[in-house]
Order: C-alpha cells, then structure tokens, then sequence
C-alpha cells in the first residue's frame, strides 16, 4: 500500500505541477520576512518595492506579536502562483504570489484573557514579488495566524488526514483498475457484437465523486464521465487538489453480466475471417 501511496504522489506532483518561484524570489521574501518579524525595518525597506516603501511602511506590520520572533527563521515555502503585478506608477510586472508556513505559539484556539490574541497553531505568510528592472522586489506581504497547516490546505500529502481521505485514493485506485482490467478483456477475448461499444465503455466511469483534499468536502456530479474511472485537478496554484472517482458501470455489466454470457455460448460470437 505505501508503495502505492508514493506512487500517485508522484504522478500528482508531476501532472499538477506550475510555474514555482525561483529561487532568488524565495531568498528575498524569506529575509523580507525575517526582517519585518525582527524589526530591521532599514533592510526590510530596501528589499520592497520603493513606492510601497515610502509609505506607512511599519505600520502595517503593527500586529506582528513578539512570540513569533523565535520562529522568524522557521519560515517554510509551500507555493508560488504566477501574478502580473500593477504598481502605482500603472506599469505592469510579472511576478509570484509566494505562500509560507511557520509554527504559532501553541496548541490553544481562545484567549484566556480580555483583549489577549488568540493562540494559533500555524502562521500563513504571503509575499508578493514582482519582477522588477533592477531586480525582484515585494510590492504585498501579510500574515495570517491559522489553525491548520498551510501546507495541507495545498499540497498532496498523507499527513494528518482522516479515515475518508484513505478510502478516497482506494476507491480511486479500485475504479481505474476495473476499468483498464474490463477494456482488456473486451480487447483480447472472444470477438462479440458491438464490442467497438462495449470498449468505449469500459473506458470511462460515470458519476463523479469529487473529495476536496484541503477541506475535505464531498460533492457529486450524477451528469458526468470520467476517463479510467478517476482523476484529479488544480484549479490554481495555492488551491487544493480536487480527487475525484466514477462509476465503472459499463466494466461492471461487461465483467459480471456480459462476459460470462459469451464465455457461457449464450452470447452470439462474431467469426473473424482472414485472409
């Protein structure tokens, strides 16, 4: 089973992946964020972009509490999303939307004191870097303090997942093989009547199952095929994958009605001549 496991990891990170952040934008968000959560507000300046810079520049930062300076060099990067960045000036850029995860300050979800922040599990930063002529430059940064891991909103991973997501990726894996199993045997067995039909159905599922692999929602789509039975999307970078399986339902009736009919003789053969 975990060989299993890594390998759909694999081919979701192969097949979903974007157009990441190089590594100089992640070098200079990280140290912007470093700074900011320090207070070296004189580097911090010189790494943003001038026009935001010049601005009520430290006040924006206001609430960044004192507990999150042990964790200023714990910052992870988890995703980029391609952005075309509008400055002041109305010059356009190219750049990325830069996502990173920190620990919080404890496990606590309340504040046990009026007017005290609640404690958070994780902090989610976001950096904006645009590409700029003399290099890249943050025109946007925010943090956000979270309970759940940014990582697991976005990524595939199997870390701290609940019972339905395991069975979701089974059911996935139960639903391509009966359709490739059923497609071979309609292609290798006994020549049958319409089996061109029979083949195209066993090739796709019909009714799709879509599991939200960051939040866990369920949804279904009864007017809906899916080629092997099952598939996966990302609609943006920073989104979670949606999981999704069907119905093999022409597999089913071919491998549990049809085919014993024509292994039986109750089904009329089709005589291939050749010549």
């Amino acid at each position: 089973m975990r060989w299993i496991a890594f390998a759909v990891l694999g081919l979701l990170t192969g097949c979903g992946a974007f157009e990441q952040a190089s590594e100089a934008e992640q070098a200079i968000a990280v140290s912007f964020l470093e700074d900011v959560i320090a207070g070296n507000w004189t580097d911090a300046r010189e790494a943003a972009e001038p026009s935001w810079a010049a601005a009520d520049f430290e006040e924006q930062f206001e609430i960044v509490p004192e507990w999150l300076q042990p964790h200023r060099q714990d910052f992870r990067f988890v995703a980029s999303q391609p952005m075309v960045v509008t400055l002041p000036d109305g010059s356009t850029h190219s750049g990325h939307n830069l996502v990173f995860e920190t620990p919080g300050n404890g496990a606590s979800r309340r504040a046990d004191r009026p007017g005290e922040r609640p404690a958070t599990e994780w902090i989610r930063a976001e950096v904006l870097v645009a590409d700029l002529p003399d290099g890249p430059a943050i025109t946007q940064c925010s943090l956000m303090p979270v309970d759940e891991r940014p990582s697991a909103f976005i990524q595939f991973d199997l870390n701290d997942r609940s019972p339905i997501h395991f069975l979701w990726l089974l059911l996935m894996i139960v639903s391509v093989l009966t359709c490739s199993i059923a497609t071979i045997l309609v292609l290798r067995g006994p020549a049958f009547d319409r089996r061109w039909l029979w083949t195209i159905g066993c090739l796709f599922g019909t009714g799709a199952f879509s599991l939200n692999w960051g939040t866990g929602d369920v949804d279904f789509l009864p007017i809906k095929v899916v080629l092997l039975g099952a598939g996966f999307w990302k609609a943006t970078p920073l989104e979670p994958f949606t999981m999704e399986f069907a119905i093999p339902v022409f597999a089913l009736l071919f491998l549990f009605w049809k085919r014993p009919k024509i292994g039986s003789g109750r089904e009329p053969r089709v005589e291939v001549k050749t010549t």
